[in-house]
């Protein structure tokens, strides 16, 4: 009854489930449905991810609930998932994005004292770092690595991330 009502909100065919209760019923439906409704970003238009911001809908698998001012990644893996406005046409062969990320690793003294961190756009490696403090990285990728209906899939790995209960004890946040 929730789903009927969003798709109905939406002015979207009905989401059956009267077979047994099987969601599967519809699958293909729902996903088609799902992807034009995905909010589209300029490019050069700032994501903010943190609570309330319409660069929430971009979070894919690896996120904590956003926070006023960010949104923690979590076990060292994220994704995020962003359509571009205007991209429905095939992208110059040629042309050359940069992502520009702005960021806050997780850090403690001698215990923790860098986060290492990694890019993937379209599932290539575009950026590889270490980070001691806030700041901001540029990683550029090519073209091809857009799909055709403009989304790009981020992947941020930190494989050094633990929690910061782990080595402060005055800390109780779990997230890593």
């Amino acid at each position: 009854q929730y789903l009927n009502s969003l798709f109905r909100l939406l002015e979207l065919s009905a989401f059956d489930t009267s077979i047994a209760s099987n969601y599967a019923v519809n699958h293909q439906h729902y996903l088609t449905e799902r992807t034009r409704a995905v909010a589209l970003f300029s490019i050069g238009e700032i994501i903010y991810l943190r609570n309330g911001s319409q660069g929430l809908v971009t979070l894919g698998s690896g996120w904590a609930a956003p926070e006023t001012k960010y949104t923690w990644s979590v076990n060292g893996y994220s994704i995020l998932r962003v359509a571009l406005k205007g991209m429905l046409m095939p992208i110059k062969e040629n042309e050359e994005f940069e992502l520009h990320l702005a960021l806050q690793p997780y850090v403690f003294a001698e215990k923790l004292p860098s986060q290492q961190l990694s890019l993937s756009v379209g599932g290539q490696v575009v950026y590889t770092g270490n980070h001691t403090s806030c700041t901001s990285i540029v990683a550029r990728f090519p073209s091809s690595l857009i799909s055709d209906s403009g989304m790009i899939e981020i992947a941020i790995s930190s494989p050094t991330a633990i929690s910061p209960s782990s080595i402060d004890p005055a800390s109780s946040e779990l997230k890593r």
